[in-house]
């Protein structure tokens, strides 16, 4: 294989860079003629850095560019330009052609993998949870039964509620999804919540026009794409969570409320909303976090550097920046239902910089954290042992 003519680095900081409308003419050119010459390889180079992290990053920004150009022209600031076009059309080859190259390599070539162990009996979390009707009735949802009622449809890897004719008081329901779980949820007013392993939340059956739009996520970690209250009529939506409370403006945004953590992490991705306490309150601006103390209901805002380590969870990925081995360990148990135990206390403390798929073995993710050389994991039964 001929070599690269960049480098990794100045891959990706060329990549971001088109992706922002900041090349030149020159720089589109090369990275043009790049991903031309690149359609011949039938393999991902490691040069490039990871392929799901390059993959997901391209859809992000994708998305982002898209979502900010369709905000400009309801505002009526002017039309797309035809270097939008060009940037959009040229980046959408881009993450095809990554995808074309993922599939090549996986029929041509098997992945090494050390064996941690011969057998166990860890599965990978799948669409799976628990809807709890208005009258206590309990429904499993997974990917091998459907469901339907006057007003609910699922599939088994999502749940949509329909908005009824007329509603004289709210119906609560609850959907509760597991460890090794994830659940798709369509509220009756439009909005889509996508809900990670070990998340609890409660909501209207149908909400009532006029009123207010409440849902409260009880514990766990939910991406809310919220209806916006112009298209209704003027209803506010809010997501109450402990003692905080947003109150959205049509938006999209990520709310972390996982059991056994003293903080409450929301992150805007577009949009704007509202964070409240009993004692304060603040308006969160695009890739800006608010983190609620639990314990003294004080809010403190930030700037989030990337994203994309955020709301991976949702695209399919696990995202770790420098990220606390107790940490990494508390979202796999999540997603892969299963103990951990550190018979090494100092382990906790290391840091590791990944990004993997959610649909890998568990013993493909531990062994990729095992290459740095500063941690040995033992799988026994659904245990993780760490020493």
């Amino acid at each position: 294989m001929s070599k690269l003519p960049m480098d990794k680095e100045s891959f990706l900081m060329l990549l971001d860079k088109f992706l922002e409308g900041k090349t030149s003419l020159e720089e589109e050119r090369l990275l043009h003629n790049y991903y031309e010459s690149f359609q011949e390889r039938t393999n991902w180079h490691d040069a490039l850095g990871d392929r799901a992290y390059v993959e997901a990053k391209m859809r992000l920004k994708i998305k982002s560019s898209i979502a900010a150009e369709e905000n400009q022209e309801l505002k009526g600031l002017g039309k797309k330009s035809k270097k939008s076009f060009y940037v959009y059309a040229v980046a959408a080859s881009i993450a095809l052609l990554i995808t074309v190259s993922l599939l090549l390599m996986n029929i041509s070539s098997g992945t090494s993998i050390e064996k941690i162990v011969e057998k166990n009996d860890i599965q990978i979390g799948s669409d799976k949870a628990i809807l709890t009707l208005e009258d206590g009735t309990e429904v499993s949802l997974d990917k091998n039964k459907t469901f339907s009622t006057s007003n609910v449809k699922s599939n088994g890897r999502e749940i949509v509620y329909e908005k009824l004719a007329s509603v004289a008081e709210i119906e609560y329901n609850y959907l509760t999804i597991p460890r090794g779980g994830q659940y798709f949820l369509r509220l009756s007013d439009g909005t889509g919540v996508w809900l990670n392993a070990e998340s609890k939340i409660k909501f209207p059956k149908s909400f009532i026009p006029g009123q207010p739009r409440e849902v409260e996520l009880v514990y766990g970690e939910a991406y809310f794409d919220v209806t916006p209250s112009s298209e209704l009529e003027g209803e506010n939506f809010k997501v109450i969570s402990a003692s905080q409370v947003l109150t959205v403006f049509g938006t999209e945004f990520n709310v972390s409320a996982n059991l056994g953590e003293n903080q409450i992490k929301t992150t805007l991705v577009e949009g704007s909303v509202s964070v409240e306490s009993d004692s304060e309150s603040h308006y969160l601006k695009p890739n800006e976090q608010s983190v609620f103390s639990k314990g003294n209901h004080q809010i403190q805002i930030s700037e989030v550097d990337d994203i994309k380590h955020i709301i991976a969870w949702k695209l399919g990925y696990f995202s770790f920046k420098e990220k606390l081995l107790v940490d990494i360990m508390a979202d796999l148990s999540r997603w892969y239902d299963v103990d951990v135990d550190f018979k090494n206390e100092k382990s906790k403390g290391f840091k590791f910089t990944g990004f993997l798929g959610k649909g890998k073995k568990i013993e493909e993710i531990l062994n990729y954290i095992e290459k740095t050389n500063e941690v040995k994991f033992t799988i026994q039964g659904t245990t993780i042992i760490i020493e």
